[in-house]
């Protein structure tokens, strides 16, 4: 049996690959991902030595494509192999044509015929038993054909000669003699059983006649003890060939039963093999589920709290300067007349004092006599302008005695400004109130500040699945932004003690 190592595999134009060269040493794994070149490359191979593909196919739409075109360069696959310390240069090379592709063929650089090419494969390693021996559909198909057929196939895998067993086991070179050209074995050895069967059913015959002329007593002639003779001597030739025939039966049945096994051991290795690729299959994907699930939680978490640390920076820098402009107030204030009123404190700081004389009639809350500063106002309108990117749409002013601003102030009275900016960032994290909903709705600033509706968005009703009402509800906690009156520079408790 001969000893064929593949040294080196090369390609030019060939499927996904532009030019590739690829050393092979032993046993030699090729592994990587899906669609990167493993099956192109065994598909080369077979190619070069059976001129079929991996899968037994021919080798159409082979040539490399870019950006959807096939390149005009010839296609090349080339193979350096070691055969019993011999090495041979296999290559095709595939030029493209005006109407059709031409294949040239090269053994160890010089250019062949396809049957030349064909012959020297032949000597080197049978296509077909290089197919069948990497190919498990190609090796069914073939020992599923007669029984001789099968048993010739796998005596050429197996490396099992008949001219080799018959020099070896000369006594049975009469059974291959027996039959006419082109006849099996098979054939053979039932041809002969049937004619021991005529011959034993012969010499009972003569065996019975012989028997009933010595029973009549007949005068023996000069001819009779020849002829005695004769069928003994033909009797005992065909007990001989009766023990050799049983002999090369057994010998049959011996080797079948070996198929039988090597059959049998074959379904087994084919089974153990598919179902190991199977469960390594289902572990990769529940990993890759399991991976992926993890990454798009985790960024979700973190795009959370980026946003939640963006407001609350934002919060500190804004209470940060309220802070600074109190104190600078405060430290006006104090400076100037001691009977200087409270109205006129006020209005150094800035405070827009205004009174809510009507009742909301939406919820009739009246509207108390505090005071809400004209900077609370911009705030709020900045933050609900932020919204913007979220898709909600922006306000331009609010009017002071407009109902607009009446109904704001009734929330800052009601709840503050740390709720109302917290019911602002409610929306952003709600895809119900930022229109994904099966009408399409978006909220808007007139319909926020309603006293029912603001409750819910500050509840977080909304948060949560994209259909409202549908699945657990979602409410981050946002830690309260500290009022600007009660920290100093340096962090410590600071109270402004305002007259």
């Amino acid at each position: 049996m001969k000893k064929v190592t593949l040294k080196k595999l090369s390609v030019e134009n060939y499927k996904k690959f532009e030019a590739k060269e690829f050393d092979f040493a032993g046993r030699t794994e090729v592994s990587g991902r899906n669609r990167q070149g493993k099956t192109s490359l065994m598909d080369a191979y077979f190619d070069v030595l059976t001129g079929k593909l991996a899968d037994g196919t021919l080798p159409n739409n082979i040539r490399r494509k870019v950006n959807g075109e096939e390149v005009d360069d010839p296609v090349v696959r080339e193979l350096v192999i070691d055969v019993d310390g011999t090495k041979y240069v296999v290559q095709k090379k595939t030029k493209k044509g005006k109407s059709s592709n031409t294949v040239e063929y090269y053994v160890n650089g010089i250019k062949r015929n396809k049957t030349e090419y064909m012959e020297i494969l032949k000597r080197i390693a049978d296509p077909d038993t290089i197919a069948m021996c990497s190919n498990a559909r190609v090796f069914l198909n073939e020992i599923q054909k007669a029984t001789a057929k099968a048993r010739e196939t796998l005596g050429g895998i197996a490396g099992f000669s008949e001219s080799q067993f018959r020099a070896e086991y000369p006594e049975y070179e009469w059974i291959k003699n027996e039959g006419v050209e082109g006849d099996s074995i098979e054939e053979i050895l039932k041809a002969r059983r049937r004619d021991l069967r005529k011959a034993k059913s012969d010499v009972d015959d003569i065996a019975k006649q012989i028997r009933k002329e010595q029973g009549r007593q007949v005068e023996c002639d000069e001819t009779l003890p020849a002829q005695r003779d004769d069928l003994l001597d033909l009797l005992k030739e065909n007990e001989k060939q009766e023990e050799v025939l049983c002999n090369a039966s057994r010998e049959y049945d011996r080797i079948s039963i070996e198929l039988a096994g090597l059959k049998r051991s074959r379904d087994a290795l084919v089974e153990k093999a598919g179902k190991t690729a199977r469960e390594k299959h289902d572990r990769i994907t529940s990993l890759l589920y399991t991976l992926k699930s993890d990454k798009k939680n985790a960024e979700n978490k973190l795009r959370l709290a980026e946003m939640d640390l963006e407001h609350a920076n934002k919060g500190i820098e804004r209470h940060k300067a309220a802070l600074a402009q109190a104190k600078k107030k405060y430290t006006e204030a104090l400076n100037k007349d001691a009977t200087k009123t409270l109205s006129d404190i006020d209005k150094g700081l800035d405070i827009d004092i205004e009174l809510d004389k009507d009742k909301e009639k939406d919820n009739n809350l009246i509207v108390s006599k505090d005071t809400i500063r004209q900077t609370d106002v911009r705030r709020v309108i900045e933050e609900w302008n932020k919204l913007q990117n979220v898709g909600i749409a922006p306000i331009r002013d609010i009017k002071p005695a407009s109902k607009r601003c009446q109904l704001l102030k009734g929330r800052i009275r009601e709840y503050g400004m740390d709720d109302l900016l917290k019911a602002m960032g409610n929306i952003r994290h709600s895809d119900f109130l930022r229109g994904e909903n099966k009408n399409g709705w978006m909220i808007t600033f007139d319909w926020f500040v309603k006293p029912n509706n603001f409750l819910k968005v500050l509840e977080g009703n909304y948060n949560g699945d994209r259909k409202h009402g549908s699945g657990a509800k979602t409410q981050r906690k946002v830690e309260p932004l500290i009022p600007f009156g009660t920290l100093s520079d340096d962090g410590d408790s600071d109270t402004l003690p305002f007259m």
